[in-house]
């Protein structure tokens, strides 16, 4: 869901709070329109690929976070669909 991320509109509201953004551009972005981190962003990708592109931006270090908060609820909480038999 981050390509719906993938706007002007996005990025310009991040660069006003000062946050650098990590926004998977889509498949079919171009290199010759918006704002210049996202042209950098789509020629890393499209040069080293999304694996390497990944790794060099930080991308899915959100998701391993989330997913270890999400564990970590889950272990402490008393709900049905996480007792184990």
């Amino acid at each position: 869901m981050d390509g719906v991320y993938d706007s002007i509109k996005s990025y310009r509201l991040l660069k006003k709070a000062g946050i650098k953004p990590i926004i998977k551009p889509r498949r079919n972005a171009r290199t010759d329109r918006g704002p210049p981190e996202r042209r950098n962003s789509v020629i890393i990708l499209k040069t080293l690929g999304e694996k390497e592109w990944g790794r060099m931006v930080g991308y899915g270090r959100r998701w391993r976070q989330h997913s270890q908060h999400s564990n970590a609820y889950a272990e402490n909480t008393a709900c049905p669909k996480t007792w184990k038999t």
